[in-house]
């Protein structure tokens, strides 16, 4: 009587294998992970340019506008 057992967990355990095997060689969806990292570092990279845009052009307004003042105080 522990043979219909016995076949059942053998048969499941190769079904895990086979499936685990399949899993492991899918490669459909990598493609799609590495495109959205790759999406997301160039977000990251243009919110951090942009930051960085806006002090310098912050600076260059307050020097210009300290030069207009300063002419028009003349």
């Amino acid at each position: 009587m522990l043979i219909g057992p016995i076949r059942a967990t053998r048969g499941s355990a190769a079904f895990l294998r086979r499936r685990a095997e399949r899993l492991a060689s899918d490669v459909s969806g990598t493609t799609v992970i590495e495109y959205v990292l790759i999406a997301s570092l160039i977000g990251i990279a243009i919110i951090g340019g942009a930051k960085a845009l806006g002090l310098e052009l912050g600076r260059v307004f307050d020097s210009l506008g300290a030069a207009l003042s300063a002419m028009a105080a003349l």
